[in-house]
């Protein structure tokens, strides 16, 4: 028993010489293959049509940690099981945006991040997975060079209203004998 060479098969697959068919296609689509055999009895040629569905896919994508406005940009990484790349999408742009695979913040809040992946000739489109992105204020601090020291004529020389003064200077007091009474 023989088969005629070359049998051009979809990609991934492959032929023996005693016409068997092994592999796993790499390749969706529609292929037509002739195989012609012959055995001491005589020849045949036979028409396969090996019709090659897309393969499905997955999206990886864990969960986000809760950041703070002082995050500027936040790297978005999540992965596809068909090595395909996967897009981001956020449903929130005051608190933040999605730029290849960077969240770009702009507030405080909460946003869902939408990872996508589209699929191509190959393979279909995946599941989106979406991950919740919250965003709490940021930290904040104020430094300031050493204040020289004042006394109560230094107030009154600021501030010349004299009622003004009194008020401060009567809370100042009243504040120091609390404080040498203790």
């Amino acid at each position: 028993k023989t088969c005629a060479l070359p049998i051009y098969l979809p990609a991934g697959l492959t032929n023996s010489p005693l016409g068997l068919i092994t592999g796993t296609p790499t390749a969706a689509g529609t292929n037509v293959v002739v195989v012609t055999a012959s055995n001491a009895f005589g020849v045949s040629t036979q028409t396969n049509v090996f019709v090659i569905a897309k393969g499905t896919q997955s999206i990886d994508f864990a969960p986000l940690d809760v950041i703070s406005f002082n995050t500027v940009t936040l790297p978005l990484t999540a992965t596809s099981s068909s090595g395909l790349p996967v897009t981001f999408e956020s449903s929130n742009w005051f608190v933040a945006t999605t730029d290849l695979a960077v969240a770009m913040i702009n507030g405080t809040g909460t946003t869902t991040i939408t990872a996508h992946q589209a699929g191509n000739e190959n393979y279909e489109a995946a599941t989106a997975v979406s991950r919740d992105l919250l965003v709490t204020k940021g930290f904040q601090s104020i430094t300031f060079g050493a204040l020289a020291d004042r006394t109560a004529d230094d107030i009154r020389a600021i501030r010349p209203d004299p009622n003004v003064d009194d008020i401060l200077l009567n809370r100042s007091e009243e504040h120091t004998s609390e404080l040498q009474s203790r």
